[in-house]
């Protein structure tokens, strides 16, 4: 499960809306998105930045530029190894 996914699921989606599904726009159409994740649709081109970054950059940066994306909406960020 990637940022977005995890993201996802401390807003209270359940595992079972996320299983299988590439992107957020896929869980909309099975699971009503709760109110602070929202955004992940409202503003499409933060969520697809956020999809590329996750899935390009190396291991070292990720944690880094991750955390500044989600900090645009004003979302802490914390990775534990």
């Amino acid at each position: 499960m990637c940022c977005l996914g995890i993201y996802l699921r401390s807003c209270g989606v359940p595992l079972k809306a996320l299983t299988n599904k590439r992107a957020p726009m896929n869980v909309k159409h099975i699971f009503t998105i709760p109110k602070q994740a929202q955004w992940l649709f409202n503003k499409p081109e933060l969520t697809i930045k956020l999809m590329k970054e996750n899935d390009t950059i190396s291991h070292k940066n990720k944690p880094r530029i991750i955390k500044k994306l989600f900090a645009k909406q004003n979302i802490e960020v914390e990775f534990i190894k």
